[in-house]
């Protein structure tokens, strides 16, 4: 309350206990009294109802959808009644109400803010009277809930631009605020306003998925936020593949692509498709069988592509290469087989191939023909050796083979033989001595080597062999024609073919001697008489030294008493010093001669010398006598010796020792005692000392 109070003027307030108490401010307005003198009281009430207010209500803005602050009105006077009207229903508030405007969710379906202002009046009643205060207005602006249009999905790869983000929204001056969980994809954790173009980065094997939380905000509201998403893809990647290095003809090794990055596919291309794989694929590559037909190494270059698809995006990673190189097949050209001679050399072998480069290697089944069990590269001339007695077949197999990249390939081993014929022999041969017109021994030539041929020589053919020839020789009669030994000298070659190769030994030599026979000539006697009662015929021959043959024939004598009446061949066999015998004949002719039967006293016995030293002879000259007795007298007419012989012939000397009996005459007496014969003579004989 405020007074105007005149100075000097005296007032009189009088407050009553009903507005005691009340919070508020109050104005009352006085009149003056004046005072001049004191009179009786009097009371009256003069009931002043104060102006109701209501306190400012602070203007709110709230954005669509939100709870607005419950208004809770205010003002001095107790009991004031707040009416209030809302210019503006929209928002979600009646048109008018009382008392306090509880919170309520506020609208605004639109892109722009809506405004409603709200005017309260407070009014306050007391003694039936209603006193209104002034009103007062606030406003509730309800702001549109901002919005950010769809924002589509990314799905990139590893260091590709993203596409630029502009956010859009129904809201004119929408703020778009963002958020990014995953800062890895090279985006910042948070930002404003749009987002540019940026390079993407996963430096990961999975897919790295980033969410993006665009929220919308204007006028201090803020919409739903939108999220979407920037999928980074890894960079696939294709783990080094070793190279490598197969024969033709050889399986290669399965080859398995991997990586890093799960789900990576793998393309590759072969620019070689002549080894036997394909010109481009997917997935891994099987194992194949490689080929090479040519003679120089293949290689060929495998370019693998990794990729990776996610998100509808395929990703290519860094291509990669390695090399499958086949090596040709080596080969070995043909080697042709060798015969040869024990001691000879072979023929150095030089191996050849398609494939330069190529190393040959050898085995030797039989190392005795001097040559290495085993060997690498060429085979120089070596002495071939066979010491046996067949030929000795070596087989050398030689292998080729080819190395490129650290791989050894080997062809297909090639044979050929290496025959080291034996060195035929002859064995010795003895030497022949025969003599003229005699057969020689058949020579049968042998040896060690079964099948050598034996060709032979003579080099004197006057011997009745053949200059020449081949095989054994047949026994033939010699000749030599001369007195002197003729020697013929045979040399035998032995000789072994085999295989187109003819060996020859080592030649042997022996001689067939043809000694001559000696011109021999006997004495003829058939025209010589001869009395099977003669004595020993002496039987004479040119050259002497023989020997004779034949009935009758003892020593150099023919025996007529041994024989018969008849006609005798006799021969003369003459044996020369090289010991070649001829003989010539001659014939004896026996004839009876029977006037040679008489008796001793016509002198069939006949005693001489006489006289003799002692020593004297007694010729039988009769063919009457086969026994005679011989008695010696001294001159007493003593017996001093007896003798007796048998089987006497004509012609036969018995001779007589008595050198002991001393000088003297004595009687020899021959007597033949035959039985029915008996005949007797004496004889008067001289001893002389």
């Amino acid at each position: 309350m405020s007074f105007n109070v005149p100075s000097g003027t005296t007032y009189v307030l009088v407050l009553h206990s009903v507005n005691q108490g009340q919070a508020g401010t109050y104005n009352l307005s006085l009149s003056p009294v004046p005072v001049s003198c004191s009179g009786t009281p009097r009371t009256f009430t003069i009931t002043v109802n104060p102006t109701p207010t209501v306190n400012a209500v602070s203007n709110e803005v709230v954005c669509n959808g939100a709870n607005t602050t419950a208004v809770s009105f205010s003002g001095a006077v107790t009991g004031t009644v707040y009416n209030w009207t809302n210019s503006n229903t929209s928002i979600g508030l009646a048109a008018s109400g009382t008392g306090n405007i509880a919170s309520f969710a506020a609208v605004n379906t639109g892109t722009s803010p809506v405004t409603a202002t709200i005017t309260v009046t407070p009014s306050y009643t007391n003694g039936g009277v209603t006193c209104t205060g002034t009103p007062t207005s606030y406003t509730i602006t309800v702001n549109p809930t901002p919005t950010v249009n769809t924002v589509a999905n990314q799905a990139v790869c590893n260091g590709s631009n993203t596409t630029a983000v502009t956010f859009s929204g129904a809201v004119t001056g929408t703020v778009y605020s963002w958020t990014n969980n995953t800062p890895s994809i090279g985006l910042a954790a948070s930002g404003t306003g749009d987002i540019a173009s940026f390079t993407a980065v996963n430096t990961g094997t999975t897919p790295v998925v980033a969410t993006i939380t665009v929220t919308p905000s204007a006028n201090g509201c803020s919409g739903t936020p939108h999220t979407f998403t920037i999928t980074v893809n890894p960079t696939p990647t294709v783990n080094a593949v070793s190279n490598q290095v197969i024969c033709n003809g050889s399986n290669t090794t399965a080859v398995a692509f991997s990586g890093a990055v799960t789900g990576t596919v793998y393309s590759w291309t072969n620019n070689t498709t002549s080894i036997g794989l394909a010109a481009s694929g997917t997935g891994n590559i099987a194992s194949f069988a490689a080929v090479n037909t040519g003679t120089t190494p293949v290689t060929a270059t495998i370019t693998v592509t990794p990729s990776y698809t996610n998100g509808g995006v395929t990703c290519t990673g860094t291509p990669t290469t390695f090399t499958i190189t086949v090596n040709p097949t080596p080969t070995v050209n043909v080697v042709a087989n060798q015969v040869l001679c024990n001691g000879s050399s072979t023929t150095a072998v030089t191996f050849t191939g398609a494939v330069a480069g190529t190393v040959y290697t050898w085995t030797n089944t039989t190392t005795s023909i001097g040559l290495a069990a085993s060997g690498t590269g060429n085979i120089a001339s070596f002495v071939g050796v066979n010491a046996g007695t067949a030929p000795v077949v070596a087989t050398i197999t030689v292998t080729p083979s080819f190395t490129s990249g650290g791989v050894t390939c080997t062809g297909t081993p090639r044979t050929f033989t290496i025959t080291v014929n034996p060195t035929p022999t002859v064995n010795a041969v003895s030497n022949q001595v025969v003599c003229n017109r005699s057969t020689t021994t058949a020579v049968a030539f042998s040896g060690a080597v079964t099948g050598t041929v034996y060709n032979w020589t003579n080099n004197t053919p006057s011997i009745g062999l053949a200059a020449s020839g081949t095989g054994d020789i047949a026994a033939f009669t010699a000749v030599n024609t001369t007195q002197t030994p003729v020697v013929a000298t045979i040399t035998v070659t032995p000789s072994y073919t085999n295989g187109g190769v003819t060996c020859l030994g080592t030649p042997r030599t022996f001689t067939i001697t043809v000694n001559p026979t000696p011109i021999v000539s006997a004495t003829d006697l058939f025209n010589q008489r001869i009395c099977i009662s003669d004595g020993p015929v002496a039987l004479n021959a040119t050259p002497v030294g023989g020997t004779w043959s034949g009935i009758g024939v003892s020593g150099f004598n023919f025996i007529p008493s041994a024989t018969a009446v008849g006609n005798f061949i006799l021969t003369y066999t003459y044996t020369n010093q090289y010991g070649c015998t001829t003989t010539d004949t001659t014939t004896a002719k026996v004839s009876a001669c029977d006037e040679r039967n008489i008796s001793l006293a016509s002198g069939g016995a006949v005693l001489f010398p006489n006289p003799n030293g002692g020593q004297f002879n007694i010729r039988v000259n009769s063919t009457r006598f086969q026994y005679l007795q011989m008695r010696i007298y001294n001159q007493l007419g003593q017996l001093i010796s007896t003798k007796q012989w048998s089987g006497l012939v004509y012609g036969q000397i018995l001779p007589v020792n008595m050198n002991h009996l001393p000088a003297a005459v004595y009687t020899v007496r021959i007597i033949y005692d035959g039985g029915n014969l008996y005949e007797d003579r004496g004889y008067k004989m001289i001893i002389q000392h």
